[in-house]
């Protein structure tokens, strides 16, 4: 996560946070006012913008101990002076995100449960067509990361975003039920989090930055800058039907917070049908 003076940026993966956290960094190398700059300078300014690497939170101690130390921090990590500032993050489409974790091969490098578990299953790992990954990602892979007591099924994304976002992430997973409605019970769960979107995040990061006093001048390259870690790839094929059935039914919870991306999920289809959510 990014610890600036004015917000803390939590790091979700495979959103843009890249290049989010990159244009941030950078406009933190440039200090807004003249004294700021004269102080940063003479070594009198604390740097106003650092990032803390430390272990992601998983409900399954094997996955922590596997994990390697880096920027993916959740809410319940930001350290207690830095919980009054504003927290601010990115989100992405999920179908297009899915597609983003095959082809970026992440999970070949870190692999869980263990490689003995997962070649049990596909034995031409990590050779594996999307059909195969969906399987190791959705349901593999997964299942080792739940933890005991769950009262009803949920997706990995519904699951990471509980993981990086909860107050109490464990607490939170164990009162999801078929009737939990996350968006009327955000209170209840979350902290007050500005959300902005990969689809447009140039636009949507220049607007915030501006939005916590930058001048525009120091944000005019924003606009231009171009996306990190992108593979370049991205085909549409991949998804099949009942694929995107299967992300309806498992990510409900993440649809009700961000029901703008419904319509993207209809327009993966092959065919003109609409899944409407369970």
């Amino acid at each position: 996560m990014l610890i600036t003076d004015r917000f803390v940026m939590i790091n979700f993966p495979k959103t843009g946070s890249s290049f989010a956290r990159e244009v941030i960094r950078k406009v933190h190398r440039h200090p807004g006012s003249r004294l700021q700059r004269i102080a940063y300078r003479l070594g009198k300014a604390r740097p106003t913008c650092e990032e803390l690497l430390m272990r992601q939170v998983h409900f399954n101690p094997d996955y922590t101990a596997n994990d390697r130390v880096g920027a993916h921090g959740a809410y319940c990590q930001i350290p207690e002076a830095h919980r009054h500032k504003a927290i601010m993050s990115v989100m992405r489409e999920p179908a297009s995100r899915f597609v983003s974790l095959y082809e970026f091969r992440g999970w070949t490098r870190i692999i869980r449960p263990s490689l003995e578990e997962i070649k049990a299953e596909l034995p031409n790992f990590p050779e594996l067509d999307f059909a195969e990954f969906f399987h190791l990602y959705f349901h593999i892979t997964h299942a080792k990361a739940l933890p005991p007591g769950m009262r009803t099924e949920i997706g990995p994304l519904t699951l990471q975003f509980i993981r990086f976002f909860a107050r109490d992430p464990l607490s939170t997973m164990l009162a999801l039920h078929d009737g939990t409605d996350l968006r009327a019970d955000w209170d209840l769960h979350f902290p007050s989090v500005r959300f902005l979107h990969t689809e447009t995040l140039n636009d949507e990061l220049r607007a915030y930055m501006r939005s916590m006093g930058w001048p525009a001048a120091a944000l005019e390259f924003i606009g231009h800058k171009e996306k990190v870690n992108v593979t370049g790839r991205s085909r549409k094929d991949y998804l099949t039907d009942s694929m995107l059935d299967e992300i309806a039914w498992r990510e409900r919870f993440f649809y009700q917070i961000f029901p703008e991306y419904l319509p993207a999920l209809n327009g993966w289809r092959t065919s003109n049908k609409t899944t409407p959510l369970p």
